[in-house]
């Protein structure tokens, strides 16, 4: 079991949220020089034309690439604080480790044994006489009890965010590394008046690609299989008023129930490119009722 203080982890959302913000500036401040750049009418020359084209394709994609990167991991880290909370411990500074997990349930048993104890020592003389001491034993039962369970809570919590933190650092190091490349790498050549890109440039967005694909659970394995499907994102009001999304696969216009897919696609389906599915409402859903009265297909 690995130690957790979400105070620390707190702190590193609002340190990478302040290095990304000072990184958008940067960025969006590059984009408006590039933009300057194929627009200017006064470069001219095959040369000039050949790196206008590259950078008016390249640069837009790859700066919103490690945007979406910079808002993909702030958004999974507070997502994951929130689940902390939520399903382990709700306290701001919660810290948990092996070491505490071994003493709560030592306690527990320590404090068991001693009820054992007391209870066999008592008579009914003396009953009340130890009353005190029962009552103290009880009340340190319940808190070490209290403990021990949210300890186990953590244990459920952190199997199933296991791999949690191993895509997200490398999400965040491929996106600084994509920034270094761009402010370090790219020069204009005063002579020829073009921007040239160093080698590493496109291994730097390659990598930050994968990292983003890789920190969002995209499978490229399931994502093909998902062609066999029509997806149905149902956009309905939640018990709280907010806008929500519910999932949905069919085939022939048929509801299929796929559970792999199903979970895959509740992960991912903000990240789908928007032409893979279809938005609907629950009344249009409603309104499918004939063909989804069909027996329900289980994969």
């Amino acid at each position: 079991m690995s130690r957790i203080d979400i105070g620390e982890v707190r702190h590193f959302l609002t340190i990478l949220k302040q290095a990304n913000a000072e990184a958008r500036v940067w960025l969006l401040q590059l984009k408006q020089t590039v933009e300057r750049y194929v627009q200017d009418d006064s470069l001219s020359g095959k040369a000039v034309e050949a790196s206008k084209s590259y950078f008016e394709a390249s640069y837009p994609p790859l700066i919103e690439t490690i945007l979406q990167a910079f808002d993909t991991s702030e958004a999974l880290l507070a997502q994951y604080i929130q689940a902390f909370h939520s399903q382990v411990d709700p306290s701001p500074n919660a810290r948990i480790d092996a070491v505490l997990l071994g003493q709560a349930m030592e306690k527990v048993k320590s404090i068991r044994r001693k009820q054992e104890a007391l209870q066999q020592s008592l008579s009914g003389s003396t009953a009340g006489i130890y009353e005190g001491r029962a009552q103290t034993l009880r009340l340190d039962f319940i808190e070490a009890v209290e403990q021990e369970k949210i300890l186990e809570k953590y244990l459920q919590f952190e199997q199933s965010h296991t791999h949690f933190f191993e895509p997200l650092i490398e999400l965040v190091q491929a996106a600084k590394r994509a920034v270094d490349v761009l402010h370090q790498q790219v020069h204009f050549n005063e002579e020829t008046g073009t921007y040239t890109v160093a080698k590493t440039f496109a291994p730097a967005m390659k990598s930050l690609q994968d990292s983003l694909q890789k920190a969002r659970g995209i499978d490229p394995k399931l994502d093909e299989q998902l062609e066999d499907y029509e997806i149905l994102a149902v956009v309905y009001k939640d018990n709280t008023g907010k806008d929500a999304v519910m999932w949905v696969l069919e085939k022939d216009g048929v509801r299929v129930q796929n559970m792999k897919l199903q979970k895959y696609i509740e992960q991912t389906g903000r990240y789908q490119d928007a032409e893979k599915y279809t938005i609907i409402t629950l009344a249009d859903l409603d309104k499918k009722s004939p063909k989804r009265g069909k027996r329900v297909p289980t994969i």
